[in-house]
């Protein structure tokens, strides 16, 4: 006997009440982490799909849906984070096309993901730094698109306002500033030639001519702050608040559970140094001793020792 169809406003009605437990869900998670999984895993409650994959910029694939943790160095994850970041210019939720990606990325596709996806970006105050790819092998619905593009809107929302930043990301972040403020092959033989250029100079005019030292160095100090002024600068506008809040918030996860907490201060008190000593009673004693007289009296200078093959022969010298 075959379970009869079910209509088409009650399913529509059922994917709501689905919605609304989701959107609870996700206002009451107490981490990024957890906030990540229920995006990637539990989404499949509104809409069935093969594989979702959540993407941050400057850190890549963060999440998958089937797999609780992320190996960042695995090719797949990679090559998804490469085409998640060719989307990320995506100001709205559309359907992965070919024309969206690059051709080599287009083989690989139809090795390794489902042909149909949806591209999700994250809209918020920093538009297209954020995006979830969900793909599946039949086409997508405009009913379900809507749908999903409401519960990631939802769920946007939780995820800004918990503000939870890893500190993978935020170091990441880190690095990407200072190497952007570098400068490029070209420009740094530039550099190496004025700094042997400069060297010269410092040599002949600090060098060869102490009087002029004072006014050497206060040159060599503004040359240095010119140098350095726009690493300064980027690092005032952007800053690295994030990483003193990642901190804060893995101590907090620590500190709430029991058996981490324990863990924690164990190894905290491992680190200082325990010294343990024993008083017994000993003796010296010689392995092979020998008795040397001297038939006149003086004070032993030098004292030498040679095996030789019949025996030992002592030399002693006064």
């Amino acid at each position: 006997m075959t379970q009869p169809e079910i209509p088409h406003h009650e399913e529509a009605q059922t994917r709501l009440f689905k919605l609304i437990e989701l959107a609870r869900l996700a206002r009451y998670s107490e981490s990024a982490a957890a906030l990540q999984f229920m995006l990637v895993n539990q989404s499949h409650q509104l809409s069935s799909y093969l594989i979702a994959a959540f993407w941050v910029e400057d850190e890549g694939i963060v999440a998958q849906s089937g797999v609780s943790k992320i190996e960042r160095n695995a090719p797949f994850i990679q090559w998804l984070s490469g085409v998640c970041r060719q989307l990320s210019s995506q100001a709205e939720a559309i359907r992965v096309t070919p024309d969206l990606l690059a051709e080599a990325d287009i083989i690989e596709w139809r090795d390794a993901l489902p042909a149909s996806a949806i591209w999700l970006p994250l809209m918020t105050q920093e538009p297209n730094k954020a995006g979830l790819l969900i793909a599946r092998q039949m086409p997508w619905e405009d009913h379900e698109i809507a749908l999903l593009v409401e519960w990631f809107d939802i769920w946007s929302h939780a995820w800004t306002k918990l503000h939870a930043p890893t500190i993978h990301g935020e170091l990441a972040r880190g690095i990407n500033l200072i190497r952007n403020a570098l400068p490029d092959k070209a420009a740094l033989k530039e550099e190496v030639q004025a700094l042997k250029v400069g060297a010269g100079y410092f040599y002949r005019e600090f060098i060869q001519q102490p009087r002029r030292w004072p006014d050497v160095l206060k040159c060599l100090r503004t040359k240095l702050v010119d140098k350095f002024q726009p690493v300064i600068t980027i690092f005032k506008d952007h800053g690295l608040g994030g990483l003193s809040e990642a901190l804060q918030d893995q101590v907090r996860a620590i500190w709430s559970d029991k058996r981490r907490r324990i863990k924690w201060i164990v190894a905290f008190v491992m680190i200082f140094p325990v010294r343990l000593s024993v008083l017994a009673p000993a003796e010296l004693v010689p392995a092979h001793p020998a008795i040397i007289r001297v038939p006149i009296e003086g004070v032993v200078d030098e004292f030498f020792t040679n095996k030789l093959l019949r025996g030992n022969r002592y030399f002693v010298w006064i």
